[in-house]
């Protein structure tokens, strides 16, 4: 069953209120009668119809891995659930982090940092050229010595987001 964004909860009370039965209310909205007696308590002992806070739990697993997940056991459905986590933990520390993407990061900013910015092809073309060409050797340098980090990084954070 579908939780109720506000703005029904806010229609299932109008409802109930302009004289609508709890039993139509509920068909309308498919869900349990309960679950329409549970809102108008809750509006009757708060005066509100917002949502409660929930715990804001890490998730465990990115939308990428519960795709791993679920495709891996649709073609073997016999697979166990500590071999798929054994999986996805290879998958994570094997993740290669490339000097490359960070460098083109690094123009990509300084590119975007431009006044004016480029407007046609060949202003970004050209930007490129020259964005490319005043990067500092010490830059390139001290991406390269940061790898180790960075990639310790992603080791530790298990597929989350790192500073980098």
């Amino acid at each position: 069953m579908t939780r109720l964004r506000e703005n029904e909860r806010n229609r299932l009370i109008g409802m109930i209120r302009g004289g609508v039965s709890v039993s139509t209310v509920a068909h309308h909205f498919n869900v349990t009668r309960r679950t329409v007696y549970v809102t108008l308590q809750r509006e009757r002992a708060t005066g509100s119809q917002k949502d409660r806070p929930r715990r804001l739990d890490r998730r465990k697993t990115t939308d990428r891995e519960d795709t791993f997940i679920r495709l891996s056991h649709l073609r073997d459905r016999f697979k166990t659930a500590s071999q798929t986590m054994a999986e996805i933990n290879i998958i994570r520390q094997n993740n290669p982090i490339s000097k490359w993407t960070q460098f083109w990061d690094l123009l990509d900013r300084r590119v975007r940092m431009r006044q004016p910015q480029p407007q046609t092809l060949l202003q970004l073309e050209r930007a490129l050229h020259e964005e490319w060409d005043n990067i500092p050797q010490q830059a390139v340098h001290r991406l390269i010595g940061s790898m180790q980090r960075r990639c310790q990084a992603v080791i530790l954070s298990r597929g989350h987001h790192t500073r980098y």
